[in-house]
């Protein structure tokens, strides 16, 4: 499959490309993009295809589309339509969310690590590399794969990629404890990207694709003194915001589960959860920031005794949408109430499973 990958890559020439608003997301695209300069590119928030973006997807009519990160398998049924509408068109997608459907077929390559094997955790930027080295030397770019497999938590999973960079580039990785890797150049990158994303949103993650294609290495990447003050700004908010959950946080012993909120210009929810769930190892961290429809949900947890992705979706049954992985999840819902109450419910019931 990786070379039939390739190949389709190769030979399409009206080719575009939709990546995850993420780092994971926008390293996987950088890797596309150094080896196939010629995409159109987007960034995107998850799925959901809106009326609008079909649309215009007919209208350019493209030979190839690529989705890099993106379950779109959970839409399918726009797979479907766009299939039928565009009959002239090839879709890849490259993703290691939890499949909700197939989507292989004569006309689409739907590469997934976990159709074979359910329980593992291989980030996207991880996948497009070991895809891209069947075709091409791409020793010099490790670095921006290991950039995407941290920034999506992603690094003891891919302990021995991570430990031949870590050997190969010394500087770029030194330290001596998974806990410590976000202190390192591809730690302090990822969170740069992710910054830049909490600044400017698409746009952001757009600007920051063009910085990692564009650099020859990491410490060029580093040394864009736009995404450093960005970086600055959003780690302000951040240390604001963690100071006052701490003094507010809603705990559940009995459950491990920590509750807050998150009152912030910014788009910060996501990275906030992830850096409470390094401190609060064995809790399950959940975050919710009003939004102007509803609640906006981020949850995190490290201890892999359960899978958070599961609860959460399960818990958003008739008051929104979300799922995720086994350590990080995420979710849109319009009545907090029901959700905590299905929440403590659904893991109570988790708990006493795995007891």
């Amino acid at each position: 499959m990786e070379r039939d990958i390739i190949s389709w890559l190769e030979w399409h020439h009206f080719k575009v490309m939709f990546y995850h608003e993420d780092g994971d997301g926008i390293c996987s695209a950088a890797l596309v993009l150094k080896k196939f300069p010629d995409f159109k590119y987007h960034a995107r928030e998850g799925p959901k295809m809106e009326n609008s973006f079909l649309a215009n997807l007919i209208r350019k009519n493209p030979e190839l589309i690529v989705f890099l990160d993106i379950p779109v398998d959970q839409e399918w049924k726009t797979i479907e339509e766009i299939k039928s509408k565009l009959p002239n068109t090839n879709i890849i997608v490259i993703d290691h969310h939890i499949p909700e459907k197939d989507l292989n077929s004569e006309r689409a390559i739907h590469y997934n690590p976990r159709f074979d094997k359910k329980d593992v955790y291989l980030p996207a930027s991880y996948l497009v590399y070991k895809i891209l080295s069947k075709r091409f030397n791409m020793k010099e770019h490790a670095w921006i794969a290991a950039v995407g497999i941290i920034s999506d938590y992603g690094h003891k999973d891919c302990r021995e990629f991570i430990e031949q960079v870590r050997k190969d580039n010394p500087d770029l990785l030194d330290y001596k404890n998974d806990e410590d890797i976000f202190k390192t150049k591809l730690g302090k990158a990822s969170e740069m990207i992710s910054s830049a994303i909490t600044m400017k949103g698409l746009w952001g993650a757009n600007y920051t694709l063009r910085k990692i294609v564009a650099s020859d290495n990491c410490d060029e990447f580093l040394n864009n003194q736009q995404l450093l003050r960005w970086h600055r700004i959003v780690r302000e908010e951040i240390d604001r915001i963690i100071s006052k959950f701490e003094s507010e946080k809603k705990v559940y012993d009995d459950l491990k589960l920590i509750i807050g909120d998150v009152e912030s210009k910014f788009n910060v929810t996501s990275v906030i959860a992830s850096i409470l769930s390094k401190k609060y190892v064995d809790k399950i961290i959940v975050l919710r920031k009003k939004t102007n429809s509803g609640w906006k949900i981020s949850a995190r947890n490290q201890t892999l005794k359960l899978n958070i992705g599961e609860l959460i979706k399960k818990s958003c049954e008739g008051v929104g949408i979300g799922g995720g992985h086994e350590r990080a999840a995420g979710a849109i819902i319009n009545d907090w109430d029901t959700f905590e109450k299905n929440l403590i419910s659904n893991l109570r019931v988790q708990i006493n499973c795995c007891s």
